[in-house]
């Protein structure tokens, strides 16, 4: 299987290397670069949202040791929110992800 690594970095040479295999895969490589980018896009924010969860998580034990429980349950609904939105956003970057290997799966190997 192709790596978007080197798609990305010597997309030419696969375009004119799978040319000689009668493919035309110019768009291919592109709808490739295009769902990586897409799936990139979708981690990174997964993973601002888990981290922002992971900061809340902590000043709600700070606020409930503190005594300040009405700020730590209005942190919990932000909480909350998030939680739904890394769901969402987990089953979008999964989806991504297996769009993603099929269409490297559907390009073939280049030659030597």
């Amino acid at each position: 299987m192709l790596q978007i690594n080197n798609i990305r970095e010597h997309k030419d040479v696969y375009i004119t290397a799978l040319a000689k295999r009668g493919m035309d895969a110019k768009e291919a490589l592109e709808d490739v670069l295009t769902t990586d980018e897409t799936r990139r896009a979708t981690q990174a924010q997964l993973d601002e949202i888990l981290s922002q969860s992971n900061i809340f998580s902590k000043e709600i034990g700070l606020l409930i040791k503190n005594g300040e429980v009405q700020k730590a349950n209005l942190l919990k609904e932000k909480t909350g929110q998030l939680k739904e939105q890394s769901k969402t956003l987990q089953s979008t970057l999964n989806d991504t992800v297996e769009k993603l290997q099929q269409l490297l799966y559907d390009i073939p190997n280049i030659p030597d």
